[in-house]
């Protein structure tokens, strides 16, 4: 496969330009943050298989604050998140594809709650690990970042799964003891980025290997929001920042119970890219099969982050360990 270098252009998954954000409900007043405070943002729709685990793990890495847009949750999602006190939660019942994908409203809450400072955007079945992980929190990144004129950390996505797909409704546990497999090898470059190795476009994996769906994996993990910064391809891209040598890891915790039933309601409801194409490609796949087989040769079970440096899926660099031993 030949892979050409291109030169990154300013490409937005964007709502039209007469597209006018409008939530149903918003919090009173904007919490009252330090400027160092990490946020995070991050759009929802029932996710209470997952929303708590995704809250305690930022958490426990460092994010300070949530912003959270809930679009029209009917499983609790929205009256979960309202009982947490450090989430500022929006609710809309707008088109997700009218807002492109959920986007119009993102930028607006990355502006309203996280001008400025360092944070993070990610879904609710993403959870985020990094060279030095768990030890390290995300004051260490950023402080290596900052001390280096780093301004922004590409990471790739690497889908976990069970052994046969998806795990049963009644199985209970952490989502790494539901999914604890990854692909050990399967990522490639699709096109090379010009003067940003670091955002070059990854794809493959998991979800090419085994449900036969191509989407781009590379994604931009956490950034300082400064006035010329802008996020491309929602946030699979990066522009007016500078990347560093590190490449960060979102674990991605699709393909739990529901992973059926959301595939169905999502090809209803044709709000995802494309008119939810990923969705349709997804049931082609499963067809009227009760169970998936998916463990290959290069399936592994999650031990850390020291694997997926060794198997070239994370990035860590000498700079960074010397920064890091120096306490």
């Amino acid at each position: 496969m030949i892979t050409l270098p291109v030169r990154l252009r300013p490409v937005y998954v964007a709502a039209p330009k007469n597209f006018v954000v409008r939530f149903d409900a918003e919090p009173a007043r904007l919490p009252d943050l330090a400027p160092e405070a990490i946020v995070l943002v991050s759009c929802v729709r029932d996710e209470m298989i997952r929303i708590a685990q995704f809250l305690d793990h930022y958490r426990r890495i460092g994010v300070d604050h949530f912003a959270i847009v809930d679009n029209g949750s009917e499983d609790g999602t929205a009256e979960w998140l309202e009982q947490q006190p450090d989430v500022s939660l929006y609710r809309t019942t707008q088109s997700f594809a009218a807002a492109g994908c959920g986007w119009a409203w993102v930028e607006t809450l990355l502006v309203r709650h996280a001008a400025g400072r360092w944070c993070l955007v990610a879904d609710a079945d993403e959870l985020l690990v990094y060279p030095g992980y768990p030890d390290r929190g995300l004051r260490d990144l950023i402080a290596y970042h900052e001390a280096h004129g780093f301004s922004a950390m590409a990471s790739v996505m690497l889908d976990m799964y069970a052994a046969t797909l998806c795990p049963p409704k009644e199985a209970v546990g952490s989502l790494l003891d539901l999914c604890p497999y990854y692909d050990s090898d399967g990522i490639r470059v699709a096109c090379r980025v010009l003067l940003d190795r670091a955002q070059d476009r990854l794809v493959g994996g998991f979800r090419q290997r085994a449900l036969g769906t191509r989407v781009i994996l590379n994604k931009i993990a956490l950034f300082h929001n400064q006035p010329g910064v802008r996020l491309s391809l929602s946030n699979h891209a990066i522009l007016g920042a500078r990347c560093s040598d590190l490449r960060a890891v979102h674990l991605h915790f699709k393909y739990l119970a529901d992973f059926r039933e959301r595939v169905a309601v999502e090809m209803a409801r044709g709000e995802h890219w494309n008119g939810a194409s990923e969705y349709h490609s997804y049931a082609r796949t499963l067809g009227d099969r009760k169970t998936l087989d998916v463990l290959y040769a290069g399936s592994r079970r999650w031990a850390g982050v020291q694997p997926l440096i060794d198997y070239g899926i994370m990035r860590s660099s000498a700079r960074f360990e010397r920064f890091v031993s120096r306490g």
